[in-house]
Protein backbone atom coordinates (compact mmCIF):
# COMPACT_ATOMS: atom_id res chain seq x y z
CA UNK A 1 0.00 0.00 0.00
CA UNK A 2 1.27 3.46 -0.86
CA UNK A 3 0.11 6.22 1.46
CA UNK A 4 0.59 9.99 1.25
CA UNK A 5 3.06 11.13 4.00
CA UNK A 6 0.53 13.28 5.93
CA UNK A 7 -1.97 10.39 5.87
CA UNK A 8 0.73 7.94 6.96
CA UNK A 9 1.55 10.15 9.92
CA UNK A 10 -2.09 10.14 10.98
CA UNK A 11 -2.40 6.36 10.58
CA UNK A 12 0.73 5.64 12.60
CA UNK A 13 -0.25 8.15 15.29
CA UNK A 14 -3.62 6.40 15.68
CA UNK A 15 -1.92 3.01 15.86
CA UNK A 16 0.71 4.04 18.41
CA UNK A 17 -1.53 6.31 20.47
CA UNK A 18 -2.75 3.31 22.43
CA UNK A 19 0.71 1.73 22.80
CA UNK A 20 1.41 3.19 26.22
CA UNK A 21 1.39 1.74 29.72
CA UNK A 22 -1.24 4.20 30.96
CA UNK A 23 -3.85 3.02 28.42
CA UNK A 24 -2.96 -0.64 28.92
CA UNK A 25 -3.11 -0.33 32.72
CA UNK A 26 -6.63 1.12 32.47
CA UNK A 27 -7.73 -1.58 30.02
CA UNK A 28 -8.33 0.92 27.22
CA UNK A 29 -5.87 -0.40 24.67
CA UNK A 30 -5.89 -3.15 22.08
CA UNK A 31 -2.14 -3.54 22.73
CA UNK A 32 -2.76 -5.41 26.00
CA UNK A 33 -2.45 -8.90 24.54
CA UNK A 34 -0.12 -8.10 21.63
CA UNK A 35 3.33 -7.96 23.28
CA UNK A 36 5.50 -10.81 22.01
CA UNK A 37 2.95 -11.88 19.39
CA UNK A 38 3.10 -11.49 15.64
CA UNK A 39 0.16 -9.18 15.11
CA UNK A 40 1.07 -7.28 11.95
CA UNK A 41 2.57 -7.97 8.53
CA UNK A 42 6.08 -9.42 8.70
CA UNK A 43 7.18 -6.44 6.61
CA UNK A 44 6.27 -3.94 9.35
CA UNK A 45 9.03 -2.65 11.64
CA UNK A 46 8.56 0.54 13.70
CA UNK A 47 11.60 1.98 15.43
CA UNK A 48 11.49 5.13 17.57
CA UNK A 49 14.95 6.64 17.12
CA UNK A 50 15.14 9.87 19.15
CA UNK A 51 18.81 10.32 18.29
CA UNK A 52 18.22 10.87 14.56
CA UNK A 53 19.66 14.24 13.64
CA UNK A 54 16.88 16.68 12.68
CA UNK A 55 14.31 13.90 13.08
CA UNK A 56 10.79 14.47 14.31
CA UNK A 57 10.92 14.70 18.14
CA UNK A 58 14.69 14.09 18.23
CA UNK A 59 16.09 14.45 21.73
CA UNK A 60 18.96 13.35 23.95
CA UNK A 61 16.81 13.08 27.09
CA UNK A 62 13.14 12.35 27.62
CA UNK A 63 10.77 14.50 29.73
CA UNK A 64 11.85 12.61 32.87
CA UNK A 65 15.55 13.34 32.30
CA UNK A 66 16.42 9.79 31.25
CA UNK A 67 18.88 9.40 28.36
CA UNK A 68 17.03 8.65 25.14
CA UNK A 69 17.93 5.60 23.06
CA UNK A 70 16.49 3.84 20.00
CA UNK A 71 13.40 1.84 20.87
CA UNK A 72 11.87 -0.98 18.78
CA UNK A 73 8.07 -1.05 19.02
CA UNK A 74 7.29 -3.55 16.28
CA UNK A 75 9.87 -5.76 14.60
CA UNK A 76 8.95 -7.87 11.58
CA UNK A 77 5.29 -7.72 12.60
CA UNK A 78 5.89 -8.77 16.22
CA UNK A 79 5.14 -6.30 19.02
CA UNK A 80 8.33 -5.96 21.07
CA UNK A 81 7.65 -3.07 23.46
CA UNK A 82 5.21 -0.39 24.54
CA UNK A 83 5.82 3.13 25.76
CA UNK A 84 6.13 3.35 29.54
CA UNK A 85 7.33 6.02 31.93
CA UNK A 86 8.88 5.52 35.36
CA UNK A 87 5.44 5.62 37.04
CA UNK A 88 4.30 2.49 35.17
Amino acid sequence: MVVDPPAATSLIASLLGAANAHSIHRGRSFWTELRGKKSFSGKLTILDNPLRIRGLASRYYDVEGIAAKPFVLIENGTVQNIYADTYY
